[in-house]
C-alpha cells in the first residue's frame, strides 16, 4: 500500500485522539524559573542550599511545587541544560513503591473499603515458601516492609533494614521475567523469629508479592480480564490528568500483559510529579471526588498517631520512620511545632518531600546523595509550618551550653573520640585522622571564633562544622544547619596511634 496514502486515510479515532491532546495541553502544570519564587527572599540561605550536598552534575532536575505550579531549579542531562523538561522522563526506581504500590492499595481501600488493608498474602497468591512464615502476612504488612520474612542479619538488635536488599538473590529475581518465576524467588527467603508487623525490613520483592495479591483481589472483585495498572491508570491517574504513565510488567511466555512490578519501573515526568503530590497533600481528594482511601493515606502521610517503624536513623529531633511505603524525617520547627515529615525515596538520590505546609519539593539526582533536610528547610522558607505555634517551644539542643572555642580546643586537640563502628583522632597539628568499617581517611580540622568544631576530609573536601556538648567523657556534635547528631566518646590520648 502506498505510504502517502496510508497517511491521508482518516484514523477511525482520529477526533477523539485530537480531543484527548488537547485536554493533555490544557491541563500541564504551570513550570516557572526558580527566581519566580513566591517571595522576597528567593535568594536566602536556605533557598540556594536546596540540594544540600548533591552535585549539580549528579541532578536531573529538581524544584518546589507550590500552589500548583513547578517552580524549577534545573534540568539537566550529563551533556547540558535539557530544554524539553516538561517531557523529560526520570527513571525514580523506589519512589515507585510510593506512587505506584501505596497508591494502588490506597485506590483498593476507596473502592472496597479500608479493610483491603487487613486481608492476607496467602489468601490471594498461592505461597510456595517451605515455611510458615507467610501464614499472618497482610497486605498492609507487605506495604510496610514488615513481613518479617528474609534471609540475612537474623538479630533483630541493632536492625540491619537493607539486609536482603540489593544481595545475590535479589538479582536472581531482578533477572526473573515471568510473574511466576519472580514470587519463586520471592518464596524463597526464609523467616524470621519475629513476626510480621514488627521489624522493618526493606525488601522490594515483598513488594511485587503485595501486588502479585492486590491483582489477584481486583481480578476476583471484578472478573478475569481485570488488571491492577489499568484500574490505577484509569480511576487515579487519568482523573488527575495524567495520560501517559509508563510502568515495567513480568515477561510472561504467552504474550499476556504480566503483572506491574510496582516496587520499581515508573518513569513520571515533573508534570506527573506535580499532579500526584497535589492528590497525596489534598488527602487523595480531586475536585470534590475522593480517589484514595483518606483514612489510610493519612496515616500513611504521617498526620495520624501511627507513626510506622523506625529505620535506624536517628537526627536530634527523634527517629526516623517507615510507614506504608514513605520514609520520615523528624522535625521540630523553630516556633515548637513537631512533624514526621513524609517522603519518596529512590535508588540513587530521587527524592520527593511533601511538606507540612503543602509545598512539595523533588529532586531527581544519581549520585547518591540523599539530603532531605536541606529541601525541607527551603520549603519552610516559603510559608511557616506552623499555623497555631504553641506555647512553649521545646529545645532541640541540650539544656547546657556549648563548649567555647578555648574549652573546645583544648578537650579536642590530641585526643582520639570513638562512635559507634568508627574512631578519630585530630591531632595538634590541624590534621585529622579517622577509621571506620569503611576504611581510613585523612583532612583538617580547626576551630571557630565562635566556637564550632570545623572538619573536612581529603576524599571530598566538604566543611562540615558542629557545636559540641559535653558532659564528661561523652561528646554530642551538632551539624550548623542541619539536624544531624554525633555521640562519641572521648579517650586520652592516641590509643590507635595515628
Amino acid at each position: 500500500m502506498d505510504f502517502c496514502l496510508v497517511l491521508r486515510q482518516k484514523l477511525a479515532n482520529e477526533d477523539a485522539l485530537r480531543a484527548q491532546f488537547v485536554s493533555e495541553l490544557q491541563n500541564q502544570t504551570p513550570i516557572r524559573p526558580w527566581s519566580q519564587l513566591p517571595t522576597s527572599r528567593a535568594r536566602t540561605p536556605s533557598l540556594e542550599r536546596f540540594d544540600g550536598d548533591a552535585v549539580p552534575a549528579d541532578i536531573s532536575a529538581n524544584g518546589l511545587i507550590v500552589d500548583g505550579v513547578i517552580y524549577l531549579r534545573s534540568c539537566n542531562t550529563r551533556y547540558g541544560p535539557y530544554p524539553y523538561c516538561q517531557h523529560m522522563r526520570h527513571g525514580v526506581f523506589s519512589v515507585t513503591k510510593s506512587l505506584g504500590a501505596a497508591v494502588a492499595l490506597l485506590r483498593l481501600a476507596q473502592k472496597y473499603g479500608n479493610e483491603v488493608f487487613d486481608l492476607k498474602i496467602k489468601d490471594y497468591v498461592p505461597v510456595t515458601a517451605v515455611h510458615d512464615g507467610w501464614e499472618r502476612v497482610t497486605f498492609s504488612d507487605a506495604l510496610n516492609m514488615a513481613t518479617g520474612i528474609g534471609d540475612l542479619a537474623p538479630q533483630r538488635e541493632p536492625n540491619d533494614p537493607l539486609a536482603d536488599e540489593n544481595k545475590p538473590k535479589m538479582s536472581k529475581w531482578i533477572r526473573a521475567r515471568t510473574a511466576k518465576e519472580k514470587l519463586d524467588v520471592s518464596f524463597s527467603y526464609g523467616k524470621y523469629t519475629w513476626g510480621p508487623g514488627e521489624v522493618l525490613r526493606y525488601n522490594s520483592t515483598h513488594t511485587f508479592v503485595l501486588v502479585a495479591a492486590m491483582d489477584s483481589f481486583l481480578k476476583r472483585r471484578e472478573g478475569p480480564n481485570a488488571h491492577l495498572w489499568e484500574m490505577v491508570a484509569s480511576e487515579v491517574f487519568r482523573p488527575i490528568g495524567i495520560f501517559h504513565a509508563p510502568m515495567m510488567h513480568t515477561l510472561e511466555v504467552d504474550g499476556g500483559r504480566g503483572i506491574p512490578l510496582l516496587a520499581f519501573g515508573l518513569y513520571p515526568t515533573i508534570d506527573d510529579i506535580a499532579k500526584f503530590t497535589t492528590l497525596l497533600q489534598n488527602g487523595g481528594q480531586h475536585q470534590g471526588r475522593q480517589l484514595l482511601s483518606a483514612t489510610k493515606l493519612a496515616q500513611a502521610l504521617y498526620r495520624t498517631v501511627a507513626i510506622g517503624l523506625p529505620t535506624g536513623g536517628k537526627n536530634r529531633f527523634g527517629d526516623a520512620r517507615y510507614h506504608l511505603s514513605f520514609w520520615s524525617v523528624p522535625y521540630h520547627t523553630s516556633d515548637g511545632c513537631f512533624f514526621q515529615i513524609p517522603y519518596m525515596s529512590g535508588y540513587g538520590g530521587n527524592l520527593v518531600v511533601l511538606l507540612p505546609n503543602g509545598i512539595s519539593a523533588f529532586r531527581f539526582a544519581d549520585g547518591f546523595n540523599f539530603d532531605v533536610e536541606a529541601m525541607v528547610l527551603a520549603g519552610e522558607t516559603l510559608r511557616p509550618f506552623c499555623p497555631a505555634p504553641p506555647e512553649k517551644v521545646p529545645p532541640s539542643f541540650p539544656k547546657q551550653e556549648p563548649l567555647t572555642a578555648s574549652d573546645l580546643r583544648a578537650a579536642v586537640s590530641g585526643q582520639t573520640f570513638y562512635g559507634d563502628d568508627w574512631h578519630m583522632f585530630p591531632a595538634a597539628g590541624g590534621v585529622i585522622y579517622r577509621t571506620s568499617k569503611n576504611g581510613s581517611d585523612v583532612g583538617k580540622w580547626h576551630i571557630t571564633p565562635d566556637g564550632r568544631f570545623c572538619r573536612a576530609w581529603w576524599n571530598d573536601q566538604r566543611e562540615r562544622c558542629y557545636r559540641v556538648y559535653r558532659e564528661g567523657e561523652r561528646f554530642e556534635l551538632y551539624l550548623q544547619d542541619r539536624w544531624g547528631k554525633v555521640v562519641v566518646e572521648r579517650a586520652p590520648g592516641n590509643p590507635e596511634r595515628y
